[in-house]
């Protein structure tokens, strides 16, 4: 039986891995385009089985529960956005993210050093789109650290660069040119990967939002190079949570309900979170945003310890009450 290890370095939440990521891995078995389905919280350092079905369908499997299904899928979508290196470059040069919700993200986390982390931030292009309300855009040029064997970036990258912009897509509020603060996951993610860049090659990131239904948000993404050339194309599902759950201090078990824990859970790691963006804005020069951090930092500490040093909180790794 095959198994697969999401490193910790390819965290979306704190203590479970990117979503796009994780599809990505296992989108490998698949040929072609292939739809990945989240069931629970992908867990971190751990062997997880993969697993072949009669149906063609694959599992990834933490012992007995099933973390997320794969199947071929038609990823065709009937528009693609572009946008040229400087366009993109300009739109996320300065994206309307006030609170970076989980700043430690792999793909998207202002916290994560350039090349650890591959710190996507997409914005919403200057100019419009006649089929999309708001294009975001981002850039991105990979680092020889994310090859594979051949020489060419690895394609469960692929996933990831294109997996957190569908969700600021979906979030994206034209009309305040601001985002939705509203915490969601990654609930379904379909790719197709034409072709794949090299290393240090520049490249481009579209993504944009295709509707609502409940407590789904749906979107889709490209990636392109600087000339134009498609690498691959994605369409997205995120689901909206509860905060707790969006940052893994609530995990869903079978029934699709949020099992309870302790509220302290979420503060900590909210805490951790905020003191994480006051030092990635503070390292920028970013005063007043590093300033108005800092107070949402001290406001929430004194919420649950008032005697709770920077060094106690700095030394909490997650929550080891089911987190995700």
């Amino acid at each position: 039986m095959t198994s697969v290890i999401i490193d910790r370095r390819y965290c979306g939440p704190p203590n479970s891995g990117n979503g796009g990521y994780v599809c990505g891995r296992l989108a490998r078995y698949v040929s072609g385009g292939a739809e990945i389905t989240l069931h629970s919280p992908p867990p971190l350092d751990k062997a997880l089985d993969v697993v072949g079905m009669d149906d063609g369908r694959w599992e990834l499997r933490d012992g007995g529960k099933v973390v997320a299904t794969g199947r071929a899928a038609n990823v065709a979508l009937a528009s693609l956005e572009k946008a040229s290196f400087e366009e993109a470059w300009e739109a996320a040069r300065q994206p309307p993210v006030d609170e970076h919700p989980l700043p430690t993200c792999f793909v998207c986390g202002p916290a994560r050093a350039k090349g650890d982390g591959l710190r996507i931030f997409a914005g919403p292009l200057a100019r419009k789109s006649s089929n999309a309300s708001t294009v975001l855009a981002a850039t991105w040029t990979p680092a020889s650290t994310l090859v594979s064997e051949d020489g060419l970036v690895a394609p469960e990258f692929l996933w990831s660069v294109l997996d957190c912009p569908t969700g600021y897509a979906s979030s994206y509020d034209p009309d305040r040119r601001s985002f939705d603060r509203t915490p969601i996951l990654l609930g379904r993610m379909s790719a197709r990967v034409e072709h794949r860049p090299r290393p240090e090659e520049r490249c481009v990131i579209t993504a944009w939002a295709t509707g609502h239904d409940g407590r789904k948000r749906m979107a889709e993404a490209a990636l392109h190079n600087e000339a134009g050339t498609l690498f691959a194309t994605a369409r997205a599902t995120w689901i909206v949570v509860d905060r707790e759950m969006q940052l893994g201090c609530a995990t869903s078990s079978q029934s699709g309900r949020a099992d309870p824990v302790p509220t302290t859970c979420g503060r900590r790691s909210r805490a951790r979170d905020l003191f994480a963006s006051f030092v990635d804005t503070l390292r920028c020069s970013r005063r007043a945003q590093a300033e108005h951090t800092l107070w949402q930092y001290r406001s929430l500490i004194g919420t649950y310890d008032r005697s709770a040093g920077f060094n106690q909180l700095l030394s909490v790794r997650g929550c080891d009450d089911g987190g995700h």
